[in-house]
This record gives C-alpha cells, sequence and structure tokens, in this order.
C-alpha cells in the first residue's frame, strides 16, 4: 500500500502519517496551488517515486495495474495511468484493470479527477469546500490541513473536479450487467485462474496466503500450487 495526499489548503504537515502506508520513499512537491505528497511502498517493478508526471499531468495512485502491459512497456506499472488517461480522457479509469485509488491533475484542462476502483479496495478521502479541495488515504492528514466535510470517496466512483469553479460531476468505473448468460462452470474457473495469475506474476517480494478451513483460502492455495507459484501458508 501507498500514501496519497494532495491539498490546495496546507502541505503535509505530520509526514508520519503518510509513511505509515509507505517506507521506501517520501516527496513533498507543491504544482500550481496544490500540495502534493506521496509515501511508496515498492513490491512490483522498479521503485519509482510519486508522484508521476507526463506531458505537465501529475499523478499519485496507490495500488496495482494489472493490465499495465496494454498501454506500453513501463518499468513499473503506475506509468501506464497517465497514458490511459492521453488515450481515453475522463474516462480512463474505466479501461484500468486493478486495485487503486488515485488522483490525476491536468491544468492545461483544469480538471483534478479521483477515483477508486470498482470495490474499492484502496481508502481514499477527500474534501470539497467552496474552492477548498483535499484528498488523502487517510482522514486525519486533512483535518490537520483545516479541510472540513471530509468524506470516503464511494466504490465504483471516478469524480472530476474543474478547478475553474470546483464544480464536480461523478461517474462508474464499471457498469454491471447482471444478466445471466452462462450455463456451466467453466468461464468462472478461467476467470478464477486468471485472478490468481494476474495478482501473482509480477510480485516483486514473497508472497503468503492466510488459510483457513474455508473453500476461498482452500481454492485459491490449490490455483497457486496448480501454477506452481511459490508462496507460504499460515494457519491460526
Amino acid at each position: 500500500m501507498c500514501g496519497i495526499y494532495c491539498s490546495n489548503l496546507s502541505p503535509l504537515e505530520e509526514e508520519r502519517l503518510l509513511r505509515l502506508r509507505g517506507p521506501d520513499h517520501l516527496s513533498k512537491i507543491q504544482v500550481d496551488d496544490f500540495y502534493i505528497s506521496h509515501s511508496l511502498l515498492s513490491i512490483t517493478g522498479e521503485i519509482a517515486p510519486q508522484p508521476l508526471i507526463k506531458n505537465n499531468i501529475i499523478c499519485l495512485y496507490n495500488g496495482e495495474i494489472y493490465n499495465h502491459e496494454e498501454f506500453g512497456d513501463y518499468d513499473t506499472d503506475g506509468k501506464a495511468i497517465i497514458d490511459a488517461y492521453i488515450k481515453y480522457g475522463e474516462v480512463f479509469p474505466r479501461y484500468l484493470d486493478g486495485e487503486f485509488a488515485l488522483i490525476l491533475y491536468d491544468p492545461s484542462r483544469s480538471v483534478l479527477i479521483i477515483s477508486t476502483d470498482t470495490f474499492r479496495t484502496k481508502p481514499i478521502y477527500y474534501s470539497l469546500e467552496g474552492k477548498s479541495f483535499g484528498c488523502s488515504s487517510y482522514k486525519t492528514p486533512l483535518e490537520k490541513a483545516g479541510h472540513r466535510n471530509i468524506q470516503k470517496l464511494p466504490p465504483n466512483t471516478t469524480r472530476l473536479i474543474y478547478t475553474t469553479d470546483f464544480v464536480s460531476t461523478d461517474r462508474s468505473v464499471t457498469d454491471f450487467n447482471l444478466e445471466q448468460k452462462n450455463d456451466s462452470f467453466d468461464g468462472w474457473i478461467s476467470a478464477f485462474e486468471e485472478s490468481v495469475r494476474k495478482r501473482t506474476k509480477n510480485c516483486r517480494e514473497k508472497i503468503f496466503i492466510g488459510l483457513s478451513s474455508g473453500h476461498d483460502s482452500g481454492a485459491i492455495c490449490n490455483e497457486l500450487i496448480r501454477q506452481g507459484t511459490t508462496f507460504k501458508a499460515y494457519s491460526v
């Protein structure tokens, strides 16, 4: 996990609040009126401090983008995010397969974009009051910066904030189709195999699972063995 902080009220006051989420590197910069900080926990790819910057577009994110290879050849998966934005515009989170919380700022279009993945596996808090904006992985840094009415961004949400007047609008990341067309388990099994594969293929660190007596962890354990992935299991 990594730590995100962005505010136009105050720079990050207590670094320890963000370092809890990432001890590998802490950055603090200012872009226009925004104070930006990121704490890095590197697990896949090369160690790549954030914010990520390309074509004057700035991005902070926490998570992993599994389909980064669709957008180019990178030494770390997060660099795919800005290219996805350049290709698809403001709806780019729809094209990211992964677990993420992110903020992207494009000064040329006067837009801030904050987004969670479909199930909000990574937290992001935000505050928008008048022309005061802040977002962070934790609520406390925003409180210390003077932000109020702090909320957690809902799952499956991309929020566009236009910095000319700080008016916001929401879009979904995933549109669900609940019509059931499958008549066998083959599709589910294939999706399950792929879900395990993509979460382990680029991992630089050791892998472990919590192994209970339930079906979920047992199925994951068996699939890791079937795929020849080295891991350690812990039971309590």
